[in-house]
């Protein structure tokens, strides 16, 4: 009876883990050199506000990261190599800003838009699409 429990649990946790590795992977995919770093291949799935962009950029592992504002700049002189840039607007690093007035306490982060090159800090609450790159080792 141990055994059986035992064998369901260990079964669990490799299904858990072959899912989590094959979903960094399937964000990452191939990656585009940029020089000084690496573009992941896709987006993630859905747009996310600035906190959970971070943290799901982390959660790739091996330095995967939010975009620097140069980075962004960069990534947005070389969008047509790079591709699939579908959600048009993304997250990059934190400013470290925080906002005064009607906005105090309130985080603020670069973006960037893609369609037409805007770029500026908005609040972190703001909801934008992420893709994750890497300094090259």
């Amino acid at each position: 009876m141990k055994l059986s429990k035992i064998r369901k649990t260990y079964f669990l946790f490799l299904a858990f883990l072959i899912f989590s590795i094959s979903s960094c992977n399937s964000t990452i995919g191939s990656t585009y050199d940029l020089g000084q770093f690496e573009v992941a291949e896709n987006d993630f799935e859905d747009a996310m506000v600035w906190g959970d962009a971070n943290d799901e950029c982390k959660k790739l592992g091996e330095g995967w990261r939010l975009p620097t504002l140069s980075e962004l700049n960069i990534m947005y002189q070389n969008k047509d190599k790079i591709g699939h840039l579908t959600k048009g607007v993304y997250w990059g690093c934190s400013s470290g800003y925080i906002g005064r007035g009607s906005f105090d306490g309130v985080g603020f982060s670069y973006y960037k838009r893609f369609d037409d090159g805007e770029q500026g800090e908005l609040p972190n609450y703001s909801t934008f699409g992420v893709r994750a790159v890497r300094s090259k080792k």
